[in-house]
């Protein structure tokens, strides 16, 4: 989002609030570095917040760079559910009383860019299908790496099925509390 962010911050808080909707987010490298007031406003209004480490840091305020820390942090600004990826090093979800965490999912590196996008489009897709945060870990994973096995930043996003089919194949492939 360029100029005037905070205004459509409002507006989707304002109709949320009216119709039930619940709001998922992953703030640009802009409004996480200007830290604005318009987007702390906007995070007890979340249902999920995604953010890679760094950004998890710069928005939390924390130096610390484990990942219990700065999930807590984030936990504290209202968001319901708080989902940091660090890129080869996997993901992680925080609700309030356990950090799940999900590594990567098997596959060829070509480029990162879409990466922590296609992982969040997975994530929200697992719910979407009334499954439970963890799969939303699993579906993001999946969909992730993916992605990164193309370039560019939608080739290689999967449907549900194509998910669900590579899940299968690799039963192993778990979450674990932390």
């Amino acid at each position: 989002m360029g100029e005037g962010y905070e205004r459509i911050y409002k507006q989707v808080t304002a109709y949320a609030k009216r119709d039930g909707v619940l709001i998922a987010m992953n703030p640009g490298s802009i409004q996480i570095e200007q830290r604005k007031k318009a987007l702390y406003f906007l995070l007890p209004h979340l249902e999920m917040l995604f953010v890679n480490k760094e950004e998890a840091q710069i928005l939390s305020g924390e130096t610390s760079t484990e990942v219990h820390r700065l999930a807590g942090a984030l936990y504290k600004y209202g968001s319901k559910h708080i989902i940091i990826t660090d890129g080869k090093n996997g993901a992680y979800e925080y609700g309030g009383r356990e950090l799940r965490f999900c590594p990567i999912f098997p596959g060829k590196l070509v480029e990162a860019t879409g990466a922590g996008d296609s992982f969040a489009s997975g994530y929200l897709g697992a719910l979407m299908h009334g499954l439970s945060c963890s799969e939303g870990l699993r579906w993001g994973a999946v969909n992730s790496s993916s992605v990164v096995g193309h370039v560019g930043p939608t080739k290689g996003l999967l449907s549900a099925t194509e998910i669900r089919k590579r899940l299968k194949a690799k039963p192993s492939f778990k979450v674990k509390t932390v």
